[in-house]
């Protein structure tokens, strides 16, 4: 006896493994496909390279030679040249880089502009938008790392977290900004919340200066500067310890 393995149906529509197709091609069982999906024209699935997987309209460049890259998302890591082992999961996420490595992107837009910077982590809409050749910075919430109104392109070892989370001057190093719309302003500083903040609450002993606190506010001093001082709005010492 013989048995169909391929059905047409009358309205034209294709089926392998149904004899009652739904769709143009209807397919019940495994596919194995060694070369890549489109979909009007655009790539929709490849894998070129070594170990790169793209998912999504253009997602991922043909031609690239990095290595261990994942793209889901339209546009996503669209401009790959040699960059390796990036993740951009989201509408144009990570979409500008050539050959920056290591970085995870997710979220629209996030890491947009990134072109050869490393180490990278951004989560949330438009994450460290304008960053192009900043390395080992931390971005979480929405436009967290990204000023309007000034391209931040260069930044490394920054930290933002909360929505709107920004910097006000570009290649800052070791800064960090905590909560929604905290604003840092120089290397080398730690920014609590934005200028609408009233109380800032502490549990338990704070030390400066000092690792080992023994009161509610310990303040240790280093060689014969005076630790503590107290200044008028002019800047005039007032109280100096």
């Amino acid at each position: 006896s013989t048995q169909s393995l391929m059905y047409v149906s009358n309205n034209g529509n294709v089926g392998i493994g149904t004899s009652s197709p739904s769709q143009k091609l209807d397919i019940v069982g495994n596919i194995n496909l060694s070369g890549y999906l489109y979909q009007g024209g655009a790539t929709l699935l490849s894998n070129p390279g070594a170990l790169n997987t793209f998912v999504g309209i253009n997602s991922g460049n043909l031609t690239t030679s990095g290595t261990a890259n994942t793209g889901e998302g339209y546009h996503s890591l669209l401009n790959l040249t040699s960059g390796g082992y990036n993740a951009g999961v989201g509408y144009y996420a990570l979409s500008g880089d050539t050959t920056g490595a290591d970085n995870t992107a997710m979220g629209n837009s996030a890491l947009f502009s990134n072109t050869t910077g490393n180490y990278n982590v951004g989560y949330g809409y438009a994450t460290m938008n304008n960053s192009t050749t900043g390395s080992y910075n931390t971005a979480v919430g929405s436009a967290a790392g990204y000023n309007a109104s000034l391209n931040l392109t260069n930044l490394t070892n920054c930290t933002f977290l909360g929505y709107s989370a920004n910097a006000s001057a570009d290649n800052l190093t070791n800064c960090m900004a905590l909560g929604n719309g905290a604003q840092t302003t120089a290397s080398n500083q730690v920014v609590i919340g934005n200028t609408s903040v009233t109380q800032t609450l502490l549990n338990g002993n704070v030390g400066i200066g000092t690792i080992t606190p023994t009161s509610a506010l310990s303040i240790q001093g280093t060689g014969a500067v005076n630790p503590f001082n107290i200044a008028s709005s002019s800047g005039a010492s007032m109280l100096s310890v």
